[in-house]
């Protein structure tokens, strides 16, 4: 299409962290870039990117805390670390390797639970081709 620019190659590493998402939002401790995008490379379906929580140090553990996605299905695949997670009303012990898959609309949580290791994990929502499309609806505190 026209309209759109499209990239075909580039680094991940070359996409800056998401400075704008905060724990008001449910976003705590993470490290979120999104790499493939409407924006970034012209997606015209779906949205990829990485997140890495942080190891989980004194308090709260770095997580992705409650939320829906109302437009669009989620998959997460864990790289490294450990993990839990919530898909709909399932809580999974999370390992790399392992994938998450959060049907459209359902309730989900992802947080490390190590306390020395990073979990990293990269994550697609289809359809949509950036978290506005995909649509956000934060939940509040974690069920546990």
């Amino acid at each position: 299409m026209a309209d759109r620019k499209i990239v075909r190659h580039f680094n991940w590493l070359d996409i800056p962290a998401d400075k704008k998402l905060d724990a008001s939002t449910g976003w705590v401790k993470m490290d979120v870039r999104w790499v493939a995008t409407k924006e970034s490379c012209g997606t015209e379906f779906a949205v990829m990117g990485r997140t890495i929580f942080r190891p989980r140090l004194e308090g709260e553990s770095s997580k992705h805390d409650h939320h829906t996605h109302p437009n669009a299905e989620e998959i997460i695949h864990i790289l490294r670390g450990t993990g839990r997670g919530l898909s709909g009303t399932e809580w999974f012990d999370l390992k790399a390797g392992d994938v998450l898959y959060v049907p459209k609309g359902d309730d989900h949580i992802v947080e490390n639970t190590s306390e020395v290791e990073p979990l990293e994990v990269i994550f697609v929502y289809a359809p949509g081709t950036n978290l506005q499309e995909a649509g956000y609806n934060p939940l509040g505190h974690g069920k546990k």
